[in-house]
């Protein structure tokens, strides 16, 4: 095994907000797994180039906002797809993304969750447009509500506990006045 870079950009909070990273590598790569910790925690294995934190659809990048926060990024180099054989050195870095809690709720327009996928604790931003008390609905995988609650209209950052749930793929169902959307959440622990 050679070489293995990550590059990361240095760039202002207003630039993240649809962004991916890319790990570079050189000799007989088959997998790729990266673990980012922060306010967005990711951990996923790509198994075909280009390396993509957030994935790709035949090298058209998927794209992911990060939050502003300290991250730390591991990217480790594996020999067989899945993250399996001999594992390459892992590259690490640190990094901030600079800005606060309250401009992820200046756009009017964002309903974000993060992190997503969750280990159990996630953050839904709410549009300020919305001027009504929202409705939240979590269905499991068959449409079965599992939890629900109301959030007030003055609120923009709602912490939300899911820790009780099984892991899987849940649906968010957010419901104020007029406005309905629908958001999926992982669990994974």
């Amino acid at each position: 095994m050679t070489h293995f870079f990550v590059i990361m950009l240095k760039l202002p909070y207003a630039s993240l907000r649809a962004v991916n990273i890319q790990a570079e590598t050189q000799g007989d790569i088959r997998s790729v797994k990266f673990d980012m910790q922060g306010p967005l925690s990711v951990r996923r294995t790509e198994n075909r180039p280009p390396w993509a934190l957030f994935g790709d659809n035949n090298g058209d990048y998927r794209a992911s906002t990060l939050f502003p926060g300290n991250y730390t990024l591991t990217a480790t180099p594996y020999l067989l797809p899945a993250a399996v054989g001999e594992k390459g050195k892992a590259k690490e870095i640190q990094f901030e993304v600079v800005g606060s809690d309250a401009s992820v709720a200046d756009n009017p327009f964002l309903i974000q969750i993060f992190p997503n996928p969750t280990t159990g604790v996630t953050t839904l931003s709410i549009p300020n447009d919305w001027n009504e008390d929202t409705r939240l609905k979590l269905m499991d995988r068959v449409g079965k509500v599992v939890w629900k609650t109301n959030v007030s209209s003055s609120q923009r950052l709602k912490k939300l506990e899911l820790s009780h749930l099984a892991n899987g793929v849940y649906l968010l169902q957010l419901i104020n006045g007029e406005h309905m959307e629908t958001k999926r959440i992982v669990i994974a622990r």
